[in-house]
């Protein structure tokens, strides 16, 4: 709800190289400092690997994810 009322916006891309990916985790961890506990409210759907394709699809469709991220290994 801070998110909305604060008029808050953390923006996403495709396509992104390396220095890209190393950039989001750089801003995620800055915003992590600055309100800590704010990752866990934004990455709110978890997707175990990427070995059912279906499934993941149907996981992305659901409309209570904020934001929905794989993790390939432990």
């Amino acid at each position: 709800l801070e998110w909305v009322l604060g008029n808050k916006l953390l923006v996403g891309t495709v396509n992104g190289n390396r220095k890209h990916f190393e950039q989001g985790l750089a801003a995620l961890a800055s915003g992590e400092m600055m309100f800590p506990g704010v990752t866990q409210k934004i990455l709110t759907h978890k997707i175990d690997g990427i070995d059912d394709p279906p499934g993941i699809l149907k996981q992305l469709e659901d409309p209570t994810a904020l934001k929905t991220y794989v993790e390939v290994s432990e």
